[in-house]
C-alpha cells in the first residue's frame, strides 16, 4: 500500500549547482567526463562552455548539438547524443 506521507524531493538543476557547485567536483575528477552543449544554449554562452571545458581535466569530449538547450524536443539530437553516448562509452567503459 502507498504510504502518502512520502514525497518525492523537488529537484532544480540551477538550485542545486548553485547549492552544490558541480564544476568544483569536475576539477578534481580524473575520470572520463563527456560534456554535451547546445549551439544556441540559452544559459550559457560559447565562452562560458568553453571555460568549464578548459576547467575539466582529461580526458574530456565536448560535443556541441546544433540545438538550443533541452535537446530533448528534437528526436534526432536525441539520436546524436545516444550514438556519441555509446562510442564514448565503448572508449572509455572496459568490457568485462
Amino acid at each position: 500500500m502507498w504510504d502518502s506521507s512520502y514525497t518525492i524531493p523537488h529537484f532544480n538543476y540551477f538550485q542545486d549547482g548553485q547549492q552544490y557547485k558541480p564544476l568544483i567536483s569536475l576539477k578534481k575528477c580524473i575520470k572520463p567526463k563527456l560534456l554535451f552543449s547546445g549551439t544556441d544554449d540559452e544559459f550559457y554562452t560559447p565562452k562560458e562552455i568553453q571555460e568549464i571545458y578548459g576547467a575539466v581535466p582529461e580526458p574530456k569530449i565536448l560535443h556541441e548539438l546544433d540545438s538550443e538547450y533541452d535537446y530533448r524536443y528534437h528526436p534526432e539530437f536525441i539520436d546524436e547524443v545516444n550514438e556519441i553516448a555509446g562510442q564514448f562509452l565503448d572508449k572509455y567503459l572496459p568490457v568485462f
